[in-house]
């Protein structure tokens, strides 16, 4: 949907700077306006892309991270750590 909305900024920004060529000075102002838009409409996007990519490699580490906590607290992990250290 993204890639839709996006393709019609550019069309329409194309579409307008042909018109002010060829008819009207305030047909380039729509063209340019229209371009800035396309701009910001790409880089909102890449720096939504960039936010949820870090959020879900965060969220991962996070949860890694618990289940390697949880299994050092384990008490079966603890009592075979306890067996080991007196067989040692």
């Amino acid at each position: 949907m993204k890639n839709i909305k996006l393709n019609l900024i550019i069309v329409f920004c194309i579409l307008s700077f042909a018109l002010g060529l060829f008819l009207n000075f305030s047909f380039f102002l729509f063209a340019f306006i229209l371009f800035y838009l396309s701009i910001f409409m790409i880089i909102k996007d890449f720096v939504k892309e960039i936010q949820t990519s870090s959020k879900d490699s965060s969220t991962k580490n996070e949860k890694n991270k618990a289940v390697n906590e949880s299994a050092d607290e384990h008490p079966i992990i603890v009592s075979a750590r306890a067996r080991l250290k007196k067989k040692n």
